[in-house]
């Protein structure tokens, strides 16, 4: 019987399947100013029913120090007991002398829990080898070869899937790529290249016995502008089994009820934590509830575990589950009271562009459930904390496509989310009617709605108070630049739970204004102009990240008539639409802005417009206004012209009045 160690790693030649590539070492001298680069990344594969075998070759040279210690250390983590490595050498090349650097005694496997700080285990294992004398200018060589077996796990060589990156941290001479399909089932090999900031797609089928071979020379860093959204990859080569969204959700479904995780032996009535009315919509929430901020999270990814949730029954015994685990008890414990629902994996960080890659169940990296009344989907994340709201006034999750598992098998959809809705209003008052206080006060009251109300009723939860009492005296004085003492520190004054509307106010006494400002004036910027960049390259697509509409409001208050100036713009595009006013009721100045977003991405033939609008936008962000009544006209920073049309009647006025007076 082989030992853990034995069983996880081995040292022997390569399988006489792998073609032997040959190195140039004239090559060597190419590329001076890398730190390191490589001149041969060599993958070759062999996929069988049961069993994929990877190979790698690489041979890199190292130009400065900074890389030496990176360079010699090879680590592989092993997905579970069906994985082992075997290594066929590692050399060095230096001053043209080639010599075995392949010391048994350099490799150890280990266990390291790369997770616990997010409360996941999952025993994984880790083989390394290290490297005791690199230097500066040697090349060094690795030659290994991965093997996977099938097991009991639902998809580990099951369900195929490889990604080549085609587009590397420093320059590769030579790509090559070999994959031999020795299976039943076809694969599907996916190409994706950014060309001129443009994506372009194409793909392969790869049938039984056939090979693929191809090599991809001189492959230079390439730069994606930090304003594309994160899912904008660089050139890669994707090879999945050839199979539709529908096929994997059929397959899973069956799988975990195979298995008995779908079991629904509950008895509602018996949980004494789960206060149930009758009522169907408030009864599931009364659910959704209890296993978001009851169940605790806590992920034990071994074996089959790492993609299978446990049975419900046992979850909630146990009091703690990770997202499969959590989501799997919700949706049996809706299924007890007759509610319609549904697992549901997503992917949460590229789940916007699961669409437009080759199927395969190992894209996600979430669960979650889907509940439908009356034909109307929602979707509820059992992670979440401190979430409020009933199904219509509940927080919408962004991430993107979903796969619904059923037993008949879904297609992918696209999760509804609507990134105009109104999330945050939050307005400054500022009191200078009584001049024996130094300079008057400041009431901050802000309104937080759907997720930004879960955020902050779970920051208020989670934080000590003083803290965020501080927190807020600093913002309001940063934002403001005045000096202010605590009159009333930020509390919570309005919870809605149904609503899911959440609101602060925070008060303070101003002080030392004459000294501080003594132009008679406060500027005080609009900040939430930030979730919408300025491109770096028009090449790229440019994500915003405002989800939601934000409004901004200041209302100042003076003993007298308010300085005179109003003014009034508002432009929209397909990406946003834009508000802003400056008008007087009474003895009060008011200034609002309003921003609603109307899509997360702008696409590059669409950003010459955008950057014309943001411009305009940013120009009005700064709000400048009197302390003193009867003061010079306010307006925001810059003096904005007047539309065109009212410009020409404004010449056209003055022209007849020139003409009036000449005649006389």
């Amino acid at each position: 019987m082989e030992t853990l160690t034995e069983s996880l790693y081995s040292i022997q030649a390569p399988a006489g399947w792998i073609s032997q590539s040959e190195i140039d070492l004239t090559e060597a001298s190419r590329q001076p100013d890398a730190p390191y680069f490589f001149l041969l990344a060599d993958y070759q594969a062999t996929v069988r029913d049961g069993k994929v075998e990877s190979y790698l070759h690489t041979v890199e040279k190292i130009n400065d120090s900074s890389r030496i210690e990176d360079a010699s250390l090879y680590l592989r983590e092993m997905d579970d007991e069906s994985q082992r490595v075997i290594f066929h050498g590692v050399d060095i090349i230096r001053n043209g002398d080639r010599f075995s650097v392949m010391d048994p005694e350099n490799i150890e496997v280990y266990r390291r829990e790369t997770s616990l700080e997010s409360h996941i285990t999952n025993n994984r294992q880790t083989v390394s080898l290290f490297i005791d004398d690199l230097r500066v200018g040697d090349l060094i060589e690795y030659r290994s070869t991965l093997i996977g077996k099938a097991t009991q796990h639902p998809l580990w060589v099951k369900h195929v899937r490889a990604i080549y990156w085609l587009t590397w941290n420093c320059p590769v001479l030579l790509q090559k790529i070999r994959i031999i399909n020795r299976s039943n089932r076809t694969l599907k090999l996916h190409h994706h290249r950014i060309d001129e900031g443009r994506p372009f797609d194409d793909s392969t089928l790869l049938k039984p016995r056939q090979e693929f071979k191809r090599e991809y020379p001189e492959l230079m860093p390439k730069k994606i502008a930090d304003t594309a959204p994160d899912w904008w990859w660089t050139d890669f080569l994707i090879v999945t089994r050839n199979q539709s969204w529908r096929q994997i959700s059929r397959y899973l479904y069956r799988y975990y009820s195979d298995v008995g995780a779908l079991s629904n032996n509950f008895d509602i009535g018996s949980i004494d934590r789960i206060e149930l009315c009758g009522e169907h919509r408030e009864d599931a929430l009364r659910i959704i509830r209890f296993v978001q901020n009851e169940i605790r999270y806590r992920g034990q990814h071994q074996g089959v575990y790492t993609h299978t949730p446990k049975a419900p029954e046992l979850v909630l015994k146990k009091g703690a589950g990770d997202c499969k685990d959590k989501s799997n008890l919700l949706r049996a414990l809706l299924a007890a009271i007759g509610v319609q629902c549904d697992l549901t994996l997503v992917n949460t960080n590229y789940g916007k562009s699961l669409d437009g890659l080759n199927p395969s169940a190992r894209h996600f990296d979430h669960m979650i459930v889907r509940i439908q009344f009356d034909d109307e989907a929602y979707y509820f994340d059992a992670t979440a904390q401190k979430q409020a709201g009933d199904f219509e006034h509940a927080a919408q999750l962004d991430y993107g496509f979903a796969l619904i598992l059923t037993e008949t098998g879904e297609d992918l959809v696209n999760m509804p989310f609507d990134i105009s809705r109104k999330v945050f209003f939050v307005k400054h008052r500022f009191d200078f009617r009584d001049p024996g206080n130094d300079g008057g006060s400041l009431t901050i009251t802000r309104r937080y709605m759907a997720h930004r109300a879960d955020d902050l009723r779970y920051r208020f939860a989670s934080r000590m108070i003083q803290r965020l009492r501080d927190d807020y005296l600093e913002d309001a004085q940063d934002a403001t630049s005045l000096e202010l003492a605590v009159i009333a520190p930020v509390a919570v004054v309005k919870d809605d739970l149904d609503k899911n509307i959440l609101v602060t106010r925070e008060q303070y006494r101003i002080s030392n204004l004459e000294k501080t400002h003594g132009d008679g004036r406060i500027k005080l910027a609009t900040r939430f102009y930030k979730a919408f960049p300025e491109p770096s390259d028009d090449r790229f697509p440019v994500q915003i990240t405002a989800f939601g509409t934000a409004e901004h409001r200041i209302d100042v208050y003076y003993p007298g008539k308010p300085p005179e100036g109003t003014s009034s713009r508002r432009f929209s595009n397909p990406i946003f639409s834009y508000v802003d006013r400056v008008w007087i009721e009474g003895n009060i100045k008011k200034f609002g802005t309003r921003v609603t977003p109307h899509h997360e991405v702008v696409n590059p033939e669409g950003i010459e417009q955008y950057r014309i609008d943001i411009e305009k936008m940013f120009n009005r962000s700064i709000n400048c206004f009197s302390y003193k009544a009867d003061d010079e006209a306010d307006e925001r920073e810059d003096q904005v012209p007047l539309p065109w049309r009212e410009t020409i009647a404004y010449l056209l006025f003055w022209c007849f009045l020139i003409g009036v007076c000449v005649f006389f």
